[in-house]
């Protein structure tokens, strides 16, 4: 059995598996799976009302779930242009939620953050799984540093008990694996003595529930390049 396919093996039975993205290493949960959103809370020790996001293959999975009519006029034709331009990639858009996106998932919450990864692996699990992952960031909650922005397995390794699995950047299955293989792909890659890499960003966060207008929540990667893009397209920054 190939990796990709004892990983999302391990998101049908209710597990945990965790995955590069183009930012930051996340873990993910089958979306339809209540008992498994939980144990992703669990897992992380992050508070029951703080939401999560859901990863999905495309920008045209995203209407499954979340509102992409923006109506008529200059405002709508931005905001739908926005997610054709920053999708895939590095960031988190925020719109508001579907009755369809499972009850279970960010419960009060109107709105949904949702991730298009531009990363094979995301994409590959994402299809593999129903079409759409809850997703959160393979850190404990309030982590900072490494731990906070991981970038390789090793800055999560005490997460790995609670995971099915978890995947190299290679798409190499590291967790459950045994061996020297295993751990020599999971080790640290700099020198001793060398300074470490800075760790990634996660993703920049954006509102564009607004037709036509955007806020950034949260600062991240390729924030500049993401703001352009949305100033270029007509839309508006929200104070």
């Amino acid at each position: 059995m190939t990796p990709l396919r004892v990983a999302s093996s391990a998101l049908r039975a209710g597990g945990l598996v965790a995955f590069p993205t183009d930012t930051v290493y996340g873990v993910g949960a089958l979306l339809g799976d209540a008992a498994a959103v939980r144990r992703l809370y669990a897992l992380k020790g992050r508070a029951p009302g703080k939401p999560v996001a859901i990863c999905v293959p495309t920008a045209a999975d995203i209407g499954c779930y979340a509102h992409t009519c923006f109506g008529s006029g200059a405002r709508a034709q931005a905001s739908g242009a926005a997610l054709a331009a920053l999708l895939p990639g590095p960031v988190t858009v925020v719109l508001e939620r579907l009755p369809g996106l499972p009850a279970h998932l960010n419960p009060g919450h109107r709105l949904v953050g949702v991730r298009v990864p531009d990363h094979p692996l995301a994409v590959a699990l994402a299809q593999q799984c129903g079409g759409a992952l809850a997703l959160s960031s393979a850190n404990e909650s309030g982590a900072t540093g490494a731990a906070g922005a991981p970038g390789s397995p090793q800055a999560f390794r005490a997460l790995w008990p609670g995971l099915g699995a978890v995947l190299g950047e290679d798409g190499a299955l590291l967790h459950p694996a045994a061996g020297a293989a295993a751990a020599a792909a999971a080790a640290p890659s700099a020198a001793d003595g060398a300074t470490p890499p800075q760790p990634p960003l996660p993703s920049t966060v954006v509102d564009l529930s607004v037709p036509g207008r955007y806020r950034v929540l949260r600062h991240g990667a390729q924030l500049q390049q993401t703001v352009a893009t949305l100033d270029a397209l007509g839309c508006t920054a929200m104070s």
